[in-house]
């Protein structure tokens, strides 16, 4: 059934599309070896996990090839782990996008990361104010293979906050 949901999601997909997965929470249940494996197989590539700890644990299921963003963002500290796993921190706060930044400048490398826009949920995530207070240098270092924000209403598709957080978006 995960096979079957994730080539139909493939090909409802623009092409040039990602498509992606997010398996925190040991895969919501299901066991994250077996979803992981299963989803690699139909040739996703690119996963989402909650914690630190459940990239970490994937990355060592996987091969190379796989991209793993880690949605709670870069605690203090974590950077080394991050670069050592090569796991992708999903930015969300100014003061994340400055140590990782920091971090990947003095590694003398462009480490990559996704960012995450707030455009009505409103959880932990870059609010307009914050990326008026950006500047190029912030990034200097750092390569953005994901932009990305969270809907509000997914369980109502036709929800008008839907529109209105595309459109911020």
């Amino acid at each position: 059934a995960v096979a079957s949901n994730y080539r139909t999601l493939r090909s409802l997909a623009k092409k040039g599309t990602i498509c992606a997965t997010v398996l925190k929470a040991n895969a919501y249940g299901l066991g994250i070896k077996e979803v992981a494996s299963c989803l690699y197989q139909e040739g996703c590539r690119h996963f989402f996990l909650a914690h630190l700890s459940e990239a970490i644990e994937l990355q060592c299921l996987l091969k190379q090839d796989s991209f793993i963003y880690v949605l709670n963002g870069l605690r203090k500290g974590d950077e080394e782990v991050y670069a050592h796993y090569n796991l992708i921190p999903v930015l969300s706060d100014v003061s994340q996008i400055h140590a990782w930044n920091t971090f990947s400048k003095n590694k003398q490398q462009c480490l990559k990361a996704a960012i995450h826009f707030d455009t009505g949920l409103m959880r932990t995530a870059l609010t307009p104010q914050d990326m008026k207070s950006l500047e190029l240098a912030d990034l200097s270092h750092t390569e953005i293979v994901c932009v990305m924000s969270h809907l509000a209403c997914t369980y109502q598709y036709s929800h008008p906050m839907n529109k209105a957080q595309q459109i911020a978006f």
